[in-house]
């Protein structure tokens, strides 16, 4: 019985170091991704999704118009053959880059201290498939060394020049964005087609960081709008609708918030999207939204809806919590801003129908301290 007592040990142990053969590849391996966890890191991000119902609402009487804004500038862009200025990008100096769709060219104006006059040039930069061109460019950005970043998801591809125009590289993408924004290390994109509705980049490296939130697949038009970013923070408002969302570009969602107005008065926009699951963006796109976001503030142009309401009106929110602080109107109908500094930016039509880039001063601290008084 000793005996078997020891023959039953030995195969006991021998038993156990056949299983521990056979896992110490799992075990390894398991090792393994835990000691590569801090490498991989970068990938992973959170996840949300944004939802369409039970948005706190904000009361739409207690809007506060604070000032009407007066240009002290413009630059007449007719003036220099540019007829479709549909991206438009205000580098570190104060450089405006456009991209033009009537000549598919990327113009550079750089206005004196003053705005009293400008110097335009063309960069080279150009149409078609080769390395450093491009076929439908969606989004153009100067980085904080004005290097100039074109998305185009005709080519599937990133695309980064010299403030010159001479190509640095491109990174070929396997999702096809329609907005893209960078925060401080990377480069956040917007999808239509994709499952998820943000994805991005690390700016360094360009590899892939992650993707994250989705939206309801029955209102397929929520997910064109504009995009814009500051330090680690990403806003995104749809076009057309009611509320915008504010992320990390890890994507951890900060929270998502209805405005003080729907851009459209007559009806329930998101109800009347939901019963239109197929309609084409286009038949929206004619009410036009642009976001900023800068350290303290959200600012909101809302430049009319189907019924002459909200027309030229800036509205500003905290980003602390997504408030409504105030608002400011323009003195001229505008369809998209962009803010460097004190300095807004709008892009407008004169009596001529020449689009202009039209000059503000603005402190929307002014608002903060109303506010907070």
């Amino acid at each position: 019985m000793t005996e078997l007592k020891g023959m039953n040990k030995y195969f006991s142990q021998k038993h156990y170091c056949a299983l521990f053969m056979k896992a110490a590849p799992v075990v390894l391996m398991l090792i393994f991704l835990s000691a590569c966890s801090s490498e991989t890191k970068d990938r992973i991000v959170d996840d949300f999704n944004l939802s369409l119902h039970d948005l706190p609402a904000q009361d739409a009487q207690e809007r506060h118009v604070a000032d009407n804004l007066e240009s002290y500038a413009s630059i007449n862009l007719g003036g220099y053959d540019i007829f479709i200025p549909e991206l438009i990008s205000i580098s570190e100096e104060g450089a405006i880059g456009i991209f033009d769709y009537s000549r598919m060219q990327f113009n550079l104006i750089v206005p004196e201290e003053d705005f009293s006059g400008s110097t335009h040039s063309v960069l080279p930069i150009r149409s078609g498939r080769g390395p450093g061109e491009f076929q439908n460019p969606v989004e153009v950005l100067f980085t904080a060394d004005n290097e100039l970043l074109l998305a185009d998801p005709a080519n599937a591809k990133l695309i980064y020049y010299t403030p010159e125009g001479e190509l640095m590289g491109e990174h070929n993408l396997s999702e096809r964005p329609h907005r893209m924004a960078k925060t401080n290390d990377r480069i956040v994109f917007a999808y239509i087609m994709e499952e998820k509705l943000f994805g991005t980049l690390n700016f360094e490296t360009m590899e892939k960081a992650g993707s994250f939130g989705s939206i309801p697949t029955t209102a397929p038009i929520l997910k064109q709008g504009d995009l814009a970013a500051r330090g680690d923070k990403v806003v995104f408002m749809p076009y057309g609708s009611s509320w915008f969302a504010l992320f990390t570009d890890q994507g951890e969602l900060l929270y998502q918030v209805s405005t003080v107005q729907p851009v459209m008065q007559s009806g329930n926009v998101l109800k009347q999207l939901q019963d239109l699951p197929t309609i084409r963006p286009q038949e929206f796109r004619f009410i036009n939204s642009s976001v900023q976001l800068l350290d303290e503030v959200i600012v909101i142009l809302y430049s009319g809806d189907n019924s002459g309401n909200i027309a030229n009106m800036i509205d500003i929110y905290s980003v602390t919590d997504g408030t409504y602080v105030g608002s400011f109107t323009l003195d001229a109908p505008a369809n998209l801003i962009r803010i460097r500094g004190n300095t807004l930016y709008t892009r407008s039509r004169n009596s001529d129908g020449d689009f202009v880039i039209n000059i503000y001063d603005f402190q929307p601290r002014k608002l903060l301290a109303t506010n907070s008084n």
